[in-house]
């Protein structure tokens, strides 16, 4: 699942989504949505915390289904 249909959704706003990750600002958020942006491995840990693993990092460079492979390597 992309951010942005995780975003679509939970029916949230960017500020919204930005709280939930941890981002500095909505702007942010928006551009992780639109591809704008890649997360830094920090953030993609934030985002798949808060997504509870609905989005992973491969979903910023590949996105479609997800890829349970590289999912372990974010959870603590």
């Amino acid at each position: 699942m992309t951010f942005a249909d995780w975003i679509k959704s939970r029916g949230l706003t960017y500020a919204a989504a930005a709280d939930a990750i941890g981002a500095a600002s909505p702007a942010v958020a928006w551009r992780y949505a639109q591809g704008r942006a890649i997360p830094t491995r920090e953030m993609m840990g934030k985002i798949f915390e808060a997504t509870n693993g609905s989005v992973t990092p491969n979903d910023f460079y590949f996105p479609g289904p997800s890829s349970p492979s590289c999912a372990a390597d974010y959870r603590e």
